[in-house]
């Protein structure tokens, strides 16, 4: 009791000194838990992103970029060509479809931007999709993906689009290609991606064989000269990786690979 009564009386003496002091313990140790709470954060964001990675490829010189399709069959193998070569997990290529619903008259609420890929890589590939947890709005999203694969001509929209161009799932729409230039497409309103998942509200996503099936009937209506961008009709390749070592083999054969000089990528 002695030394208590000691203690107090020191901190008395300078109410002020003590105040300060006491006041200075505090903040460092508020800024101790919040630099040791970000570093714990990122250590374990550092270790989630250390596996199951994904890769974009893109053409090197140009945005957008633009690829011949191609490309598509190599790239989603990672250029894989020698025995010991990597392959990817999985793989998706876009293509950007962008139409609007009157030509003589394009206004933001009348455009519709797209996706246009392989239905069965929907919900492997696309971010946030990929990572939903079992339940009716994951099944419903693997139901629509499947209608995807069945009716090349069906389309899915974003729930906010939906409503800005005044359409009801089910109906038909026919989008006149603005990207793709005289390449009008048809679709039927088949679902929307889910509300709970923000990116995709005002997006789109068809199956990419609607859009490669008409740029290939392009020149029979053209005597013979093929759309300005059959050569140019692939975005972005998207490649699944399990680790980082994975992801910079897979880099670097397809950096060293002689498939890929026109466009480099």
């Amino acid at each position: 009791m002695k030394f208590f009564f000691l203690i107090l009386k020191n901190l008395r003496r300078n109410l002020v000194r003590t105040i300060l002091t006491g006041l200075g313990t505090v903040v460092l140790v508020c800024v101790v838990t919040l630099v040791w709470s970000v570093l714990d954060f990122l250590n374990k964001a550092t270790q989630e992103k250390s596996q199951n990675l994904k890769m974009i490829v893109t053409e090197r010189w140009q945005i957008p970029s633009q690829m011949p399709f191609t490309y598509a069959a190599t790239l989603s193998e990672g250029a894989a060509r020698n025995p010991g070569d990597i392959r990817p997990a999985d793989s998706m290529t876009w293509a950007f479809y962008g139409g609007t619903l009157d030509p003589q008259k394009v206004t933001a609420d009348n455009f519709v931007f797209c996706i246009a890929t392989q239905p069965e890589s929907v919900m492997t590939m696309m971010d946030e999709l990929d990572e939903m947890q079992p339940g009716p709005e994951r099944d419903k999203m693997f139901a629509l993906c499947e209608q995807l694969k069945a009716n090349k001509q069906g389309i899915i929209l974003g729930v906010d689009r939906l409503k800005t161009i005044n359409k009801q799932i089910g109906e038909r729409m026919k989008l006149y290609g603005m990207i793709y230039k005289d390449i009008n497409l048809e679709f039927e309103i088949i679902g929307t991606f889910p509300e709970s998942i923000a990116r995709y509200a005002t997006s789109a996503v068809f199956n990419r064989d609607y859009l490669y099936d008409s740029l290939d009937a392009w020149p029979r209506s053209h005597n013979g000269q093929p759309h300005p961008l059959a050569q140019k009709n692939m975005n972005l390749v998207w490649l699944r990786v399990p680790s980082n070592a994975a992801f910079e083999q897979i880099a670097r054969q397809i950096e060293s690979s002689p498939l890929y000089t026109s466009p480099a990528v």
